[in-house]
């Protein structure tokens, strides 16, 4: 009943119905006024061709055609009586898809549906500008060197700097036409140290994978040395942190908190304004930053890259990095199931911090 209410809602469908309706009207005056023609016409035959097996054939022809005329005039009414059947509901609802279905009724809702559609629009329009401004605005927050009291860059603000020159080091270095692939293993890209020993590798060959941004700041701003690691595990813990010794813990929990998020969606997390700018992001295998706005460091397979069959690289995909500055929605991170987040304390003021041109700068 609902669906039969609705459809006669709907321009359209009101349409292809009073098109209906008008060959009905049409059909059962047109259609019996032509059988009877046409038996009269056979008649007529008959009864010049003095032939009286056709007057016998005549008879009941002309008497079908009758009855078919009788049946396609009575259509309407059978329609009406078999809807009745069908319940009192029903019954209404098709009576009231006659009803619209007027050339009048039909330009109304028409209108109604272009002013409804007007409207939507409308808001979406305003939504869409209410996003673009708090994604300018954020953007704006965290690209601009915006200092704590005293001039000193917050732990967040510290760590997305930091990030910001390793992507803009990348993007030199990819208009070079340099190859930065994706890499686990040493034997291929230095996995600890820092950002500059990655370049100078013995052998050759830069990169990177998911925690490598994020490991090559906390090294840089002070948080823990050069030897020491994290990453989102094949579990979902935080290796190093949760496993294999104590030192990384102590070094995180000395400057941040660790929040369980037990799988929720990343982009939902945001939305909801539980993780904010600078927050570091972890699950099962993965690990990214939050850069703010519509942005994150993706610096893994969740990156802009392509494969390259002539690179030297662990990785099955042979993937070649061309940015590491990316929007999450749409991607793999925005649905990625967070299990932590490393949320840099508000009291933190960390020790270093790189400026634009990568220099390491005392954090004053």
């Amino acid at each position: 009943m609902f669906l039969l209410v609705e459809a006669c809602e709907d321009s359209t469908v009101l349409k292809i119905i009073h098109f209906i309706l008008q060959l009905l009207k049409t059909g059962v005056v047109l259609v019996p006024v032509a059988l009877i023609i046409l038996g009269m016409i056979d008649f007529f035959k008959a009864a010049t061709s003095n032939d009286e097996s056709k007057m016998k054939q005549a008879v009941p022809t002309f008497t079908r055609r009758i009855i078919g005329s009788i049946i396609i005039f009575l259509v309407p009414a059978l329609i009406s009586f078999a809807f009745g059947l069908l319940g009192s509901d029903i019954k209404e609802g098709y009576l009231a898809c006659i009803a619209n279905a007027t050339p009048e009724k039909i330009l109304q809702i028409k209108k109604q549906e272009e002013e409804e559609l007007a409207k939507k629009n409308e808001e979406y329009q305003k939504q869409l500008a209410e996003a673009k401004k708090k994604n300018e605005e954020e953007e704006k927050n965290n690209q601009k060197n915006t200092t704590t009291t005293k001039g000193k860059k917050t732990g967040p603000e510290a760590l997305i700097a930091c990030a910001n020159y390793y992507s803009k080091k990348l993007d030199e270095a990819v208009k070079k036409g340099e190859k930065w692939v994706y890499s686990n293993s040493s034997k291929y890209v230095r996995q600890s140290g820092t950002f500059e020993q990655m370049l100078n590798y013995k052998t050759g060959i830069r990169g990177g994978n998911c925690a490598s941004l994020a490991n090559w700041a906390f090294r840089d701003m002070g948080i823990m040395g050069n030897k020491d690691k994290f990453y989102g595990d094949s579990n979902g813990k935080i290796a190093h942190y949760h496993n294999r010794g104590k030192n990384v813990k102590k070094e995180i929990d000395a400057v941040a908190q660790v929040i369980n998020f037990k799988g929720k969606k990343f982009g939902n997390l945001v939305k909801q304004g539980k993780i904010v700018a600078g927050d570091i992001i972890l699950g099962k295998g993965h690990t990214f930053i939050y850069r703010g706005g519509a942005y994150v460091f993706a610096s893994g397979h969740d990156a802009k890259w392509h494969s390259d069959s002539s690179v030297k690289t662990e990785d099955s995909r042979k993937a070649v990095f061309e940015k590491w500055i990316r929007k999450y929605k749409g991607t793999y991170d925005d649905t990625f199931a967070v299990q932590y987040v490393i949320h840099l304390k508000d009291s933190y003021v960390p020790e270093y911090y790189r400026d634009e041109n990568g220099k390491l700068i005392k954090n004053k």
